[in-house]
């Protein structure tokens, strides 16, 4: 068997108890997207919001010089098929109601595991995606899921911000 790495957030606690067991810098970095007014909630992907998150992906996958791993056709399958089910959560950042940040999050069961992230350069410099990650967790919690799975673990610097978040590491077949 080959096992892959996770870390995972139990859900059972209240929502203050889980925003203190986040490193200070997880803490810090929600609290800063506040400062720059970034309006983070859960909302419906449509195919236009959907394609716009896919070109930061993109744009992400370019910098890095590297193939974007999955098509905007996945993607669009994901949201026309799991999103009807309310098995897929997208959280948005906007800054005057201009996307700067998104995440996708497949839900199954009591478990729901961060799919997919990426931000425009004003979504990382306002640090959206640390109060995504807020967001997202807190609409898990209000649909009485239990685990908050990080998507795994291998890549060095987002390693560093997934383990601000939690540090309980577990290991799925």
């Amino acid at each position: 068997h080959s096992y892959r790495p996770s870390l995972e957030i139990s859900l059972v606690e209240d929502e203050d108890t889980i925003w203190k067991s986040f490193e200070s810098r997880a803490r810090n970095m929600a609290r800063k997207s506040e400062k720059y007014n970034v309006e983070t909630k859960v909302e419906s992907l449509t195919e236009d919001s959907l394609k716009e998150y896919y070109s930061f992906i993109e744009e992400t996958f370019t910098r890095q010089k590297s193939k974007v791993p999955h098509s905007l056709d996945s993607y669009l399958s994901l949201m026309n098929n799991l999103q009807i089910e309310r098995k897929l959560l997208f959280v948005s950042g906007r800054i005057n109601e201009k996307l700067v940040s998104g995440a996708t999050f497949l839900i199954d069961n009591n478990r729901m595991v961060y799919h997919y992230a990426s931000s425009n350069i004003q979504g990382f410099t306002s640090a959206a995606s640390s109060m995504i990650q807020w967001v997202a967790i807190k609409e898990a919690k209000s649909r009485g899921i239990k685990k908050y799975d990080m998507g795994g673990i291998g890549i060095e610097s987002i390693d560093k911000f997934k383990r601000s978040f939690g540090r309980i590491e577990v290991r799925h077949n």
